[in-house]
């Protein structure tokens, strides 16, 4: 029984090593800030959408970062390679009980062209490296031909 137990051992040891080598690690992390018309945007959330051309079977998910007040954001485990960045902002979302009672879940809301919030269509592309590496991101509020209007900010509760 105790022969056994140490050559189990080491090919357990040997195969996470081996994840380790090939799996992990192939991150970068992204910071920077993001404006709008030149002023930083107070909420929001930006999203690397990996392209999928690392050879592996499966596309890794989208890696977010949420906008700070000052319009800053670290996007951390970012897949390396290329990918496509979205911005998105979400007014109150109140539950199906009490809609009224909504919360800005990433910060204070602006409007912004939806084109922001599809990664065909935004303009953000990044080719993502091991370590850190900055990007940012200057959005214009001007709607361009054939884009959809987003909604208007909620009406404040007197």
């Amino acid at each position: 029984m105790r022969g056994r137990t140490i050559p189990t051992l080491r090919w357990l040891l040997f195969s996470g090593a081996l994840i380790l080598l090939t799996g992990c690690g192939k991150t970068g992390t992204v910071s920077g800030k993001v404006t709008l018309d030149g002023k930083p945007m107070p909420g929001g959330l930006v999203m690397f959408h990996h392209d999928g051309t690392t050879g592996d079977d499966e596309t890794p998910p989208p890696a977010p970062a949420r906008i700070t007040e000052d319009g800053s954001f670290v996007a951390a485990h970012v897949p390396i390679g290329k990918t496509k960045v979205t911005v998105m902002t979400a007014g109150h979302l109140g539950s199906v009980m009490h809609p009224e009672d909504g919360k800005e879940p990433w910060g204070h809301f602006v409007p912004i062209p939806l084109r922001y919030g599809n990664p065909d269509k935004s303009g953000f592309a990044l080719e993502v490296k091991l370590g850190k590496q900055e990007m940012n991101l200057d959005l214009k509020s001007e709607q361009l031909e054939g884009d959809a209007k987003p909604p208007a900010p909620p009406e404040e509760k007197k």
